[in-house]
């Protein structure tokens, strides 16, 4: 059985349409799926160098508070300062001896975000940390014209299903009015050659497409609200 319908109406063309759009809408949601995942990606690299560097403050720190308690201990031995002088730089160095255990379980979590988001096994991340503070940015021009919003993957996949809902409108709008289709069948419904050609089957086919919008006037009119809504 073969069919051919007349799109008077354009029904068909733009239902297409609304398909390619669609298509176009889900190839920037991908894009835009990838841009996410690479600027996390950046995000917690550049977080990771930076608690590198923060470690590395922190420890020395500590040697210096270390030094600074062994001589206090010496003055409190030659009997310069008391016991409390003593406790006092004692915790601050416990202080200091706490943020960096913590500063490590920070950068153990974050190569291990980075692994999870390279879909990677739980391994170091290698990294240059004395590039931190000779890293070079691009300048950013002032005034940046509001066309450029146009290349994010989120905005173009917008105005795509933006275009594709208004296509549907048109489609729903275009199911209000009767089908004009061409069949063509080949096979034996009766053995009588007589009743082969029968255009009685032409009219009730041609009256049923004809009368079709009218019985289904209520789903017509339900589609027709649902694409407006969306």
């Amino acid at each position: 059985v073969f069919s051919w319908e007349l799109d008077i109406y354009k029904k068909l063309r733009n239902a297409k349409n609304a398909a390619v759009a669609r298509y176009l809408a889900s190839v920037e949601g991908k894009n835009f799926a990838v841009t996410n995942l690479i600027s996390e990606i950046a995000n917690s690299y550049y977080e990771l160098i930076a608690l590198d560097n923060q470690l590395e403050i922190i420890r020395k720190n500590i040697e210096i508070q270390q030094n600074a308690l062994n001589l206090i201990k010496q003055q409190k031995d030659a009997a310069r300062v008391t016991q409390l002088a003593v406790n006092r730089f004692e915790a601050q160095l416990l202080n200091t001896k706490n943020l960096q255990y913590d500063v490590q379980q920070q950068i153990t979590e974050t190569e291990n975000e980075i692994n999870f988001l390279t879909g990677r096994f739980p391994s170091p991340i290698a990294r240059n940390d004395a590039s931190f503070n000779t890293t070079v940015f691009d300048s950013i021009s002032a005034g940046v014209p509001s066309q450029l919003l146009e290349n994010r993957p989120d905005i173009r996949q917008a105005e795509q299903e933006l275009a594709a809902s208004k296509l549907d409108i048109k489609v729903a709008k275009a199911n209000f009015f009767p089908n004009f289709r061409i069949s063509a069948s080949a096979g034996f419904q009766a053995f009588n050659p007589a009743v082969w050609f029968n255009p009685w089957s032409l009219v009730y086919n041609a009256f049923a497409d004809m009368i079709a919008p009218l019985v289904n006037r209520n789903a017509l009119v339900a589609g027709y609200k649902t694409s407006r809504a969306k």
